[in-house]
């Protein structure tokens, strides 16, 4: 009887607890859309991935679905960081806005 007690009790807690999380992120939300950002200058930070070899199906499954060993890249994905000097709000992004210049060639 004791242990369902304890765990009533303890559902409960994590409901309390949901409940003022929603709270919380509500509050940050707000402050967040009622500030007037002041951004950092964007730094990079790509994000890498290391080469790696899928194994595939192992000898003697030969079938006509057998799939062999599949080598996938390395890969980086370019991205860029800014943070908010007055509420701290952190944006993060892969998307880039290509530029082009023309320049006379003499």
């Amino acid at each position: 009887m004791k242990r369902i007690e304890e765990a009533n009790a303890l559902r409960v807690r994590i409901e309390k607890m949901e409940e003022e999380l929603k709270g919380v992120r509500e509050k940050l939300r707000q402050i967040e859309d009622s500030c007037q950002h002041q951004w950092t200058k964007p730094e990079y930070c790509p994000e890498h991935h290391e080469a790696y070899t899928i194994p595939g199906d192992p000898p003697g499954t030969m079938g006509s679905d057998w799939r062999g060993p599949v080598y996938v890249p390395a890969e980086t994905i370019k991205k860029w960081r800014r943070q908010c000097n007055l509420c701290g709000k952190v944006e993060i992004t892969d998307r880039v806005k290509e530029v082009s210049t023309d320049e006379p060639q003499f």
